[in-house]
């Protein structure tokens, strides 16, 4: 079976993703490599803005339509009660969200052998806008990204050595050149951005693969490795 084009299929009820189209491609063409009858995906950040396909991903919308569809539960972490909130009238009963902090629940984890995939994407990333010289503010974009990489970093610490081999472990908000380049041509001069490549929320992330000598298995607005 073509596990590409049912993936494909698949995503085809939604709108367009943008950039991470691909990543979800690829992401749901691996799990139904795994050809089970029951998944496991826990998320850290839960869906925030009905509707923002473009914007952050929906991706609490669209792993609750694969469990409904392919068998298993979503197990969706973010400490803004009023997050879970929206985000309990968007989805099944088959997404269980927590409130609280997603280190501290990752490290307490019961069922951490047994998780599918791991979808890291709890604390927002910046853009720096090249017209903007305030140094003050640069350096807040600055320490938002560090910020937000590092809390990436720390969810993947407590979790990682009891994740199950097969498991996929990604985040978004992951920044490549090719990203940027295609960004950048269709925003105004004046408002182009001025992030680095490899930075972003995958900052620490793909430092801490590559002293595993881990390859990604998607490297573009989302950064995704296979344990």
């Amino acid at each position: 079976m073509n596990r590409r084009k049912e993936a494909e299929d698949f995503l085809n009820q939604f709108p367009d993703l943008g950039f991470r189209q691909e990543g979800f491609t690829k992401i749901f063409e691996e799990l139904l490599n795994k050809n089970k009858s029951e998944y496991l995906i826990i998320e850290t950040g839960t869906v925030r803005k009905k509707d923002n396909w473009r914007g952050d991903g929906q991706s609490t919308r669209i792993f609750d339509k694969f469990v409904n569809q392919y068998g298993g539960i979503v197990v969706s972490i973010d400490n803004d009660p009023v997050a879970i909130d929206l985000a309990k009238n968007l989805v099944s009963d088959k997404v269980h969200f927590i409130t609280g902090d997603s280190v501290r629940f990752l490290d307490k984890c019961p069922f951490k052998q047994e998780i599918d995939l791991l979808y890291l994407d709890s604390y927002d990333s910046s853009f720096h806008p090249t017209n903007d010289t305030d140094e003050s503010k640069i350096r807040e974009y600055y320490k938002q990204n560090h910020l937000s990489a590092l809390h990436v970093l720390k969810e993947l610490c407590a979790v990682w050595t009891s994740l199950p081999d097969g498991c996929l472990v990604l985040t978004d908000d992951n920044v490549t050149q090719s990203l940027l380049d295609r960004f950048n041509k269709n925003m105004d001069s004046s408002a182009k951005y001025e992030y680095q490549a490899k930075e972003g929320k995958g900052l620490y992330f793909r430092d801490f693969m590559e002293n595993l000598d881990r390859q990604p298995f998607i490297d573009e607005y989302q950064l995704g490795y296979i344990k």
